[in-house]
């Protein structure tokens, strides 16, 4: 059953013809894979594991690729945070970075469609990196940064930060005091609850 379509693209094949490639979401229900393929160009029709993509011939190369950071981002999100895994953003310079010690790996590009998705995962792995941690100040400033390009893929400049941080300041006041709420009587609806 499909569920959605996940990417679309359009071109010309090597021959100049124009094509269109539709990439959808499918729920396997039963039965053997088959396809309508009237222009007999269509070599072979099965379900593969992801372990099996890579070995496979792709007419184009970043449509390989495509789909193999579609499937390390699911397997990210379905672990709910982030780790030393496929999947994950990583600093810009981490392919220069891993390609100057020798270390093989493959990176990709996040598309519109990923974002805020990857960098909220990515938040989630840096504040528990923080925790573990017990606020070490790189971890610190690994959450600074990762905050820092969530607040830009949503459109939010670094002066919109620092106001909303200072009319929480001015309203509400800050966390140096150290207070610790330690019972509240259940909220009133109309007033909502208190923010930390």
């Amino acid at each position: 059953m499909v569920r959605r379509e996940l990417h679309m693209k359009t071109g010309r094949s090597v021959t100049g013809q124009p094509f269109g490639l539709h990439l959808f979401e499918v729920v396997v229900g039963g039965g053997q894979p088959e396809a309508h393929d009237p222009d007999g160009l269509i070599h072979g029709v099965r379900w593969c594991g992801a372990d099996e993509i890579e070995s496979l011939a792709f007419t184009f190369a970043e449509d390989q690729d495509w789909l193999l950071g579609q499937l390390a981002h699911r397997a990210t999100a379905q672990r709910g945070q982030g780790s030393a895994m496929a999947g994950k953003m990583v600093r810009d310079r981490i392919p220069e970075l891993m390609a100057t010690k020798g270390q093989p790996a493959r990176f990709g590009r996040a598309e519109a469609r990923d974002l805020p998705a990857l960098p909220l995962a990515k938040v989630r792995e840096e504040a528990a990196e923080v925790v573990a941690s017990e606020g070490s100040i790189a971890e610190l400033a690994d959450l600074l940064d990762v905050v820092d390009a969530l607040a830009q893929c949503l459109g939010h400049t670094a002066g919109d930060i620092q106001d909303a941080r200072a009319e929480k300041l001015r309203s509400r006041g800050g966390f140096q005091r150290g207070i610790i709420l330690m019972r509240a009587a259940a909220p009133d609806r109309a007033e909502g609850a208190a923010e930390g």
